[in-house]
């Protein structure tokens, strides 16, 4: 929960999210590797039920996609 930066390591195929004193490595699959893409985004969105997705166009790079799967835990 909260706001995270997110980087792409191409080399190592993994997206790294920081914030909130918290680091966290995904490996990441490039889906495109002809970006039409001009600028870098980073879109995170709903697949339904409790996956996710992290998608990130790049303009030299491809496209890179995550899949996440969210579970709710009592505090």
């Amino acid at each position: 929960m909260g706001e995270y930066m997110v980087a792409l390591a191409a080399d190592s195929g993994r997206f790294a999210l920081t914030g909130g004193g918290k680091q966290f490595k995904l490996p990441a699959i490039r889906r495109r590797t002809k970006g039409k893409s001009r600028i870098i985004t980073v879109t995170f969105f709903s697949g339904g039920g409790t996956t996710w997705s992290l998608v990130v166009p790049t303009p030299k790079q491809g496209e890179w996609i995550a899949m996440l799967e969210a579970t709710a835990t009592k505090k």
